[in-house]
């Protein structure tokens, strides 16, 4: 073999080498774009598949928001109508007529019967000094206690006993409030 022979073949073996390298660039090159492209759509899927997320939540937070907001303001107004309904309750007490209103004190002033006081002080609503007076006599008997018209502006209704150690409040406002937690709810069924 000749010397232009090897340098022939060395150049042939090299021209096609570098057909064959050109070629597997060419392919590799391809094949990058295609898990480029690719790569690129799936990261424009999570991207979108993130920010369809973080709507969604953020839609969420504000229905949630506002039905918080709209449950508060009927909770609200329920109870509005609650404390009105027992300011109700304590004014028709107060506006019973004299047998009703006297069955009422008589039923609190029994429990007295039950606690030494001594001689107690009961403190009337203005205008119904002896319509206690009378009730009391009955149930705690004649002169065994003093009335006073003294602080009638503290009760509306009922009466206040006090002592020289003890002071019960028996104002029908006073009764409603201690019966209220216990009551409320079956109110609240009634109503709503």
């Amino acid at each position: 073999m000749s010397l232009e022979d090897i340098k022939t073949k060395i150049l042939s073996d090299a021209g096609t080498q570098a057909e064959r390298i050109a070629k597997d660039t060419e392919a590799k090159i391809t094949q990058i774009k295609s898990a480029t492209q690719a790569e690129i759509a799936d990261n424009r899927k999570k991207k979108l598949i993130t920010i369809k997320q973080k709507a969604l939540n953020t839609t969420r937070s504000v229905l949630i928001s506002a039905m918080m907001t709209k449950k508060n303001a009927l909770l609200k107004k329920k109870r509005q109508i609650l404390d009105k309904v027992f300011s109700q309750v304590i004014q028709k007490l107060a506006d019973l007529n004299d047998e009703k209103y006297q069955k009422i004190l008589a039923w609190q002033m029994q429990k007295l019967t039950q606690i030494n006081l001594g001689k107690p002080t009961i403190i009337a609503p203005q205008g119904k000094s002896e319509l206690i007076k009378n009730v009391a006599n009955k149930i705690l008997g004649d002169n065994n206690f003093q009335i006073s018209d003294n602080e009638t502006d503290k009760i509306k209704s009922g009466f206040i006993v006090k002592s020289s150690e003890t002071k019960i409040d028996f104002s029908f406002s006073n009764l409603i409030k201690e019966i209220k937690p216990t009551i409320e709810g079956k109110v609240s069924k009634i109503l709503f």
